[in-house]
């Protein structure tokens, strides 16, 4: 990508952002984010359709980061060790802290956690559809889905408390707790 494109792409990801700490993103008009970020109306479009189009594809980004994070780090290969993974996936939202929390903040993204949960859920269920051959994949659905829903759910309070709170000392319960109930299995 061209230094000038990032250079844009960035500010008017960081005046985005403060105009979802002020404001409902569906009241955010380009209008008033590129006069804010101080970048042409035309060169906005070139990048994006619209305040939502911009919002989703930074959306993807994180998606296709976590994806990255999940395929390098197989918890199958590493008998259950979550939190490796998880350290991982909440190092990389913490980089981006700002804009996590302008997301799911009541004036953010309310289907961004939503789409967040949907991807890990099918991205998991491929790697345990072949240790769990003998459960059905309703089973495995389920088990991800709980699992997954319950991790988005302990860092989304952790994000909105300001991350306060040493990552450790958030992830380890939850390995424990995942990894002793699939050792039921």
């Amino acid at each position: 990508m061209d230094r000038r494109v990032g250079r844009t792409k960035k500010t008017l990801k960081k005046t985005l952002i403060s105009l979802m700490e002020e404001k409902e993103l569906r009241k955010i008009t380009v209008s008033e984010l590129t006069k804010r970020a101080n970048v042409n109306r035309g060169t906005f479009y070139l990048h994006y359709l619209d305040i939502y189009d911009m919002v989703e594809k930074l959306g993807d980004e994180i998606i296709d980061n976590i994806k990255h994070v999940i395929d390098s780090g197989n918890p199958l290969a590493m008998n259950y060790l979550y939190l490796p993974i998880l350290v991982k996936i909440v190092e990389y939202f913490y980089k981006d802290n700002r804009f996590i929390q302008a997301l799911i903040s009541p004036n953010g993204d309310s289907f961004f956690l939503s789409r967040i949960q949907d991807v890990m859920v099918e991205h998991t269920m491929k790697m345990y559809q072949k240790k769990f051959k003998h459960y059905d994949i309703g089973y495995i659905r389920v088990m991800m889905t709980f699992i997954v829903s319950g991790a988005i759910g302990v860092f989304t309070e952790w994000f909105k408390e300001g991350c306060k709170t040493p990552i450790h000392e958030v992830i380890a319960p939850c390995e424990i707790i995942i990894s002793k109930g699939l050792d039921n299995l």
